[in-house]
């Protein structure tokens, strides 16, 4: 706990000291992912199944040599995952003479999925494999996230039923990791498109009754435009 108190107070510590210096910028970024859940419990692995999520924030960028640029900043993100779609037959659709299915009964269609809201704050190094209009970089940092809450919904036959709870740990680290292209508009403006690559470092949840922890994990493609500061 000591070092995660140490990582959040470095990351709100960083844009004092960057804000007074020269090559700074702002960035606009906006993804759209698909998202799942890694269980450590391997009897579970089939019961859970990727969903699309997305998220949205505005990242601070100061360049700190001919190729760097260091990027801290905050956004909304949510990771989402499913449950396989199942058939389910009710009590009342069975023989209690036989166990069997009776004749004709009609089968309902089952399905849950689970939205889980975060607010992250990433601290990120990005490095330009080139310096000509239509650049080349990678990025790779670490994120802290702060669990809002969890949207769960239960779609029976076509029919959805959602509700707010908070079922997760309040904070957890994960990495951040892309590959991209930026494109110069001008000396001011710019834009930029990157496939990528998020997992949590952290469980965003403790052992449970089940005896397993959990770990989100998303893929997708992010936008994104920057304005030069100064």
């Amino acid at each position: 706990m000591k070092i995660s108190s140490l990582f959040v107070s470095m990351l709100f510590s960083l844009p004092i000291w960057m804000y007074a210096q020269n090559h700074s910028a702002l960035d606009v970024q906006f993804g759209g992912h698909r998202s799942g859940i890694i269980l450590e419990n391997p009897l579970l692995k089939d019961e859970y199944i990727e969903h699309n999520g997305f998220h949205v924030g505005l990242h601070y960028q100061r360049k700190i040599g001919q190729r760097w640029w260091l990027r801290m900043g905050g956004r909304f993100t949510e990771l989402n995952y499913k449950t396989p779609e199942k058939l389910l037959r009710w009590g009342t659709d069975f023989d209690p003479n036989t166990g069997l299915p009776r004749i004709d009964t009609t089968r309902s269609k089952v399905q849950f999925f689970h939205n889980h809201r975060y607010i992250e704050i990433p601290l990120l190094a990005r490095y330009f494999f080139t310096k000509t209009k239509l650049g080349l970089y990678a990025e790779l940092g670490f994120s802290s996230s702060f669990y809002l809450n969890t949207r769960a919904s239960n779609v029976q036959d076509g029919i959805r039923i959602s509700e707010t709870q908070k079922d997760s740990k309040p904070f957890h680290l994960a990495g951040l990791a892309a590959l991209g292209l930026n494109y110069q508009f001008t000396d001011q403006w710019s834009l930029f498109f990157q496939p990528s690559i998020r997992h949590d470092i952290t469980p965003t949840a403790g052992k449970t009754r089940d005896r397993y922890s959990n770990y989100f994990y998303s893929y997708g493609i992010d936008v994104g435009g920057r304005i030069a500061l100064n």
